[in-house]
């Protein structure tokens, strides 16, 4: 019996040592990119399921996360923090794509190649692209249309030839 509480308190301390440890490195990478970084506004007419902590790439390198959102009259405000070494510039390109097959969101960023940087203190323009989730509900809402022009088709052609 003593044996078995033994074994359950160093199980049950090697756990809690476990998720501390997890627990401040996750919170020491977030520091590490507050403390080195750098925040572009991006304006989006539509965000998805994009949220706070969602990750950021820089020509497919993790380089950022979106750091908060806002919805505004001209679509939704996301800022994004992006490590010091990055180089955006004045023709960069955002874009909110998908990753996987359950939706989750991120945000991909092609640098650009014009001479001039961006201006970090401008709302940027960004897109959003369509994913496999969102066609797949485009698909449903096509086939709807279809099945309604079918009936109506024959509808028609059963009225006229009796």
């Amino acid at each position: 019996m003593a044996s078995t509480n033994v074994e359950f308190r160093v199980g049950l301390v090697i756990v809690v040592g476990a998720l501390i440890l997890a627990s401040s490195l996750y919170w020491l990478q977030g520091y590490k990119l507050e403390r080195n970084a750098q925040a572009v506004s991006i304006r989006f007419d539509d965000v998805g399921t994009l949220s706070s902590g969602d990750k950021v790439t820089v020509s497919g390198v993790r380089k950022g996360r979106v750091d908060d959102l806002q919805l505004t009259a001209k679509g939704v405000l996301v800022r994004v923090l992006l490590y010091q070494d990055v180089v955006l510039h004045s023709d960069a390109r955002f874009v909110i794509r998908n990753q996987g097959l359950m939706g989750e969101r991120f945000i991909a960023i092609w640098p650009g190649e014009k001479p001039d940087t961006l201006d970090f203190n401008t709302v940027v323009p960004g897109e959003y692209d369509l994913g496999l989730p969102d066609v797949m509900g485009k698909l449903g809402d096509m086939v709807n249309e279809l099945r309604n022009l079918v009936h109506t088709i024959r509808r028609t052609i059963g009225s006229d030839s009796m």
